[in-house]
């Protein structure tokens, strides 16, 4: 697959589980959107649930999209860090193919004094604090001394973080980055801290607020990430969000800030629908980790998730054929989990996107993030030694039904004209048309069988009866007088349609006796299918009805007439497993374009029935 364009996004701290080594961490339970679906009641988000999240865990709201349902639009699964911890660093640097050997180092009783003394000089400040706190609690207690005294409130928290808060008015923002760098440079080694983070506020003693000003400073990864790869590939790159200081500004040729989700969604829309330039764009929402999830906000992570899968929706519109889109998290942040406000060792969802790809695929759980880096390595066709396994194999579609040639897709289209407006000049153009683009078959109504023989001359396009057409009300005993008939003015296939109400009454031994009786009544050459009008049964009715045309000798089951109602892929599905090989499908209704065509035969069917398939070839062929 070569994808022109790869878009990632990161929604931070999302987790949807505890990984096995969680009690590690203090983190038994934990289970960041589940739970926060829970203690809210559940969450609406339509457009994630269509790409599969409901899959990957259990969400109130959030409906699997499994057997039964419409199937997923995207692929779906979740993968485990293989680093120890549970950092933004750490996340964001396996997602593009670091691995850490071992943890950064935390300071949860303060830094040693030495190393704030060494800070101060260097910097020309002074700090007070000095402990792990919550960001928006510690300036609301130290906040005052800050303003009285001028010196740096310095804190830091279960994560590997060196934080420094300030008010803008005693220091400028530039003026905090400019610390933050010195710091930076200092902790190093067995100091080396995952991030420096500026977090300046505003405001008056009882009112502080923290700004947008937020800016982090990451170490410099240990090896080069995929991104760097891509870059020096001469591939360009788009960081949005705070991916740029997490990977410490490196493997990305532009960056754009973005304040909050709400932004950052809108910056990756822009680009999307914009960008001509860029062949990755990587974005973050952090608000999920830094409003709501280390303040025990569940309520406000639940709107956050609903306003995100809004926005997403907009997104998926605007992708382009070739964009592959790539939705995960770097760990979790449970909100639900009072006694703490740290980042919880979870699971991470996986859900992949794009036009041009496979629906439905369990992509299961994955080893590593580091999956991710090699998948995008492999789009862009990139020599590495990334660890991890590409998922892009499993989604790529590159089956037999994507890479048919002409010959193989004609081969399976019954060409059908079968409605009661139908013409003499119909049939001759369906014929006509059948041998141009050498259908396997066309499909007629008794009626036009002698006639559409005539028409097809000595071609080897096959002939195809419908009987008992569209309703399969008629008594057996007619059905077999029009199959026969139909037989001995041409037709080498019938089409027969079962006995609907029989198979809603539960009388399968009548719907399996009519089947044989027709089936006997036939020459052996001659093809019979079973129309069961899917669309009107249940799930259990279409798969006895399935093993009923089976069990009379037909040679394939066929899913609707097409007057009441389209085929859809699960119904294919449905019905190849039902037959287990000893009988074809064939699916039929609605089929009119080339992509529909694909998904089906990758369902499981055999032959397809259509009234659009010159179109269709038209389409495969680019003819005008």
């Amino acid at each position: 697959m070569q994808s022109k364009r790869v878009i990632i996004i990161v929604i931070d701290a999302c987790g949807v589980g505890e990984l096995p080594d969680a009690d590690r961490y203090g983190d038994r339970g934990a289970a960041t959107l589940p739970n926060v679906a829970a203690a809210t009641g559940g969450l609406y988000m339509p457009n994630c649930e269509s790409l599969g999240l409901g899959n990957i865990a259990s969400i109130k709201g959030v409906r699997p999209r499994a057997a039964g349902r419409q199937t997923a639009v995207g692929c779906f699964g979740r993968m485990a860090e293989k680093a120890a911890g549970k950092d933004s660093t750490s996340g964001h640097w396996e997602i593009g193919g670091v691995v850490l050997d071992k943890p950064f180092p935390v300071f949860p009783d303060g830094f040693p004094a030495a190393l704030v003394k060494e800070f101060e000089s260097r910097a020309g400040v002074r700090t007070i604090g000095n402990k792990a706190a919550s960001g928006t609690q510690i300036i609301d207690e130290l906040g005052e001394e800050h303003l009285r005294t001028k010196a740096l409130i310095l804190y830091t928290s279960a994560d590997s973080v060196f934080q420094l808060a300030a008010h803008e008015e005693l220091y400028p923002p530039e003026r905090q980055y400019e610390i933050c760098r010195i710091a930076r440079d200092l902790l190093q080694g067995q100091y080396g801290v995952g991030r420096v983070i500026a977090r300046p506020f505003l405001g008056k003693p009882g009112s502080f607020q923290r700004t947008a000003g937020r800016r982090d400073f990451s170490l410099v990864p240990p090896s080069d990430t995929v991104f760097d790869l891509v870059q020096a590939n001469g591939f360009k790159t788009l960081s949005i969000g705070k991916i740029y200081d997490l990977y410490a500004r490196r493997g990305f040729y532009a960056s754009v800030e973005a304040k909050n989700n709400y932004e950052v969604m809108t910056r990756v829309l822009g680009a999307v629908r914009e960008d001509q330039f860029h062949q990755i764009v990587m974005a973050n929402c952090v608000d999920f980790d830094m409003l709501w999830g280390h303040r025990n906000d569940a309520k406000m992570f639940a709107k956050g998730l609903e306003d995100f899968d809004r926005q997403l929706g907009d997104l998926l519109i605007a992708l382009r054929d070739d964009d592959l889109l790539l939705i995960t998290a770097d760990h979790g942040c449970d909100p639900t989990i009072k006694t703490s406000t740290d980042h919880t060792r979870e699971y991470v969802p996986l859900l992949v996107y794009g036009r041009k790809i496979r629906k439905g695929v369990n992509l299961g759980t994955r080893e590593t993030f580091a999956d991710v880096a090699c998948t995008v390595a492999e789009v862009f066709s990139l020599e590495h030694s990334l660890p991890g396994k590409s998922f892009l194999p499993e989604v790529v579609l590159d089956t037999k039904a994507d890479r048919m040639n002409m010959q193989e897709l004609n081969a399976v289209f019954d060409h059908a004209a079968l409605g009661p407006e139908v013409t003499e000049s119909d049939i001759a153009l369906l014929c006509w048309e059948a041998r141009k683009y050498h259908f396997c078959a066309v499909a007629v109504n008794p009626v036009w069988v002698a006639m559409a023989r005539e028409e097809l001359h000595s071609s080897d396009v096959r002939l195809v009866a419908a009987v008992g057409f569209p309703l399969g009300a008629s008594r057996t005993d007619i059905k077999i007088i029009e199959a026969t008939r139909a037989v001995s003015d041409g037709a080498g296939e019938i089409d027969m349609v079962a006995n609907i109400g029989w198979i809603a009454s539960g009388r399968y031994d009548l719907v399996t006796e009519e089947i044989s009786r027709v089936r006997k009544s036939l020459p052996f050459n001659v093809v019979l299918k079973v129309i069961i009008e899917a669309g009107k049964l249940t799930e259990e009715q279409q798969v006895k009805a399935t093993r009923c045309v089976a069990a009379g000798g037909a040679q394939f089951v066929k899913t609707s007439t097409g007057f009441f109602g389209s085929v859809t892929v699960e119904q294919v599905a449905r019905l190849a497993q039902a037959a287990q090989g000893k009988i074809g499908v064939k699916a039929a209704g609605g089929i009119r374009t080339l992509a529909q065509c694909r998904e089906l035969l990758r369902a499981g069917a055999g032959r397809l029935g259509s009234s659009a398939s010159v179109a269709i070839m038209k389409e495969f062929t680019g003819e005008k």
